[in-house]
């Protein structure tokens, strides 16, 4: 396994030896007995999965998001709202979580589900330079949940694209190299 992590880390993998270390990962969790390594998302453009854990996260803590329920439908936003629906629905939530000083992944969903409308509402280049900044935001939540865990590092994988701290524009990996 370590000859896979170290083509990983340095070369580009095939996806054969990422489901290799995916599934060594899962062993991992099925025997340890402290600590768990956890699997995040960092990109916006799936929004089915941040609305389930907006969703999960609000019926533990009570909170009733029934006014959504025609808001996303099977993991798509309902083209029946507008942009600026859409943006002003989003915000009201954040600032109701906010008041109530609900934990900090609920909101970060909202959040991410902002992001989503955002990116989607670009229709220039500027969506793919707004859609990298904020993958770099989402890694650095991401760090930060990890380091209030008492964790210092992360691994992240992504497309050669984003993940590079080189080239014309601001990817996702040059914002964070040039951050961390």
């Amino acid at each position: 396994m370590k000859e896979i992590v170290q083509k990983i880390g340095f070369q580009i993998y095939k996806t054969e030896e990422m489901m290799q270390l995916i599934e060594y990962m899962r062993e991992y969790n099925d025997d340890a007995e402290e600590e768990q390594l956890n699997f995040y998302g960092f990109d916006m453009q799936r929004i089915r999965y941040s609305f389930d854990a907006l969703k999960k996260e609000c019926i533990a803590e009570g909170v009733d998001l029934s006014f959504l329920d025609n808001f996303i439908i099977d993991g798509q936003w309902n083209q029946n709202y507008s942009y600026e629906e859409k943006k002003d629905l989003l915000m009201k939530l954040k600032k109701t979580l906010e008041l109530k000083e609900f934990n900090g992944d609920l909101i970060h969903f909202v959040d991410v589900l902002l992001q989503n409308v955002e990116v989607l509402h670009r229709k220039d280049t500027d969506g793919s330079l707004l859609r990298d900044q904020y993958m770099a935001e989402n890694v650095s939540w991401i760090l930060q949940k990890e380091q209030q865990r008492g964790n210092d590092c992360i691994f992240i994988s992504g497309h050669n694209e984003h993940v590079a701290k080189w080239g014309s524009y601001d990817s996702m990996g040059k914002l964070l190299s040039n951050q961390y």
